[in-house]
């Protein structure tokens, strides 16, 4: 090969490497970048909406009072679990989900009577923490479940609804309903932070039971269309989510500390004294 098609080559095969680089530099920008509006997304869906109400005290400065707070999160009621499965450690079933959410509202309601007796109670906040159902986001829940994702959210209506009923039967008690989201209650494959409530079959329901209970005046719901919801009980600023925003992925300290860390940085925008999670 003569010596200058010999430095063209040469200089062509550099030129093609650099080319390669750059097409690379190029993805790897565009991931970061899709990373970046991905934490934009929901930082901005965790700051722009904050629903918050107050609680203020009903009895006067000589006696004492307290709120009571009653948390359901993860029913997923249509789920069925075989003992034979899971060497028979576990059983679940619909009709199980039953006999369990009628537990939570009977047993919670016999507490707010049991502390009533030496402290007024006469608010009770009901945390609606999501996940009531399991939907069919996984192939393996739309062909081991017991009902579709609407007939399961319809299921977990009913008993809530009836529960709600069941605690009203306690004269002179005002419930405030406090409502978040799930991650299983989706209706699309991902979930996409900005707009996880216009996407949820847990966010209809909600707003159903809310019209369902519309006429009573005992009763409020906070239905938020952001992640977090604040509840000022009695002077003690509450936060509740449902927690999946939170991933600790497998970390040899579990929770803990990724949990810590969220809070460290939610408290930058609202301080909280107590943060539930479902």
């Amino acid at each position: 090969m003569p010596k200058k098609e010999a430095v063209e080559a040469v200089q062509l095969s550099r030129l093609q490497q650099e080319v390669r680089s750059l097409k690379s530099q190029k993805k790897s920008l565009a991931q970061y970048a899709e990373t970046l509006e991905k934490k934009l997304d929901v930082v901005t869906s965790l700051r722009d909406t904050i629903d918050t109400y107050v609680i203020h005290p009903k009895t006067g400065r000589t006696k004492s009072e307290a709120a009571a707070l009653m948390v359901a999160s993860d029913w997923h009621v249509e789920e069925i679990v075989i003992p034979q499965h899971v060497s028979g450690l576990n059983e679940y079933s619909p009709e199980i989900a039953r006999v369990c959410a009628e537990r939570f509202f009977t047993t919670g309601r016999k507490m707010i009577d049991m502390f009533n007796r030496d402290i007024q109670i006469k608010t009770l906040v009901l945390a609606l923490l999501g996940d009531f159902f399991t939907g069919s986001i996984h192939e393996e829940n739309a062909e081991g479940n017991a009902m579709r994702p609407m007939e399961a959210c319809l299921f977990a209506q009913q008993l809530i609804a009836s529960g709600i009923e069941y605690l009203l039967q306690r004269n002179g008690l005002k419930i405030v309903v406090v409502c978040a989201v799930g991650n299983h209650s989706r209706i699309t494959a991902k979930i996409y932070n900005a707009n996880e409530h216009g996407h949820s079959l847990e966010y209809y329901m909600y707003h159903n039971l809310a019209a369902h209970f519309r006429s009573n005046p005992r009763i409020r719901f906070i239905i938020p269309e952001g992640y977090h919801s604040y509840v000022d009980v009695l002077g003690t600023m509450i936060r509740f989510h449902h927690g999946h925003s939170v991933r600790y992925q497998g970390g040899v300290g579990g929770l803990y500390i990724p949990m810590n860390k969220a809070i460290a940085q939610w408290d930058k925008a609202v301080k909280a004294d107590i943060s539930v999670c479902g």
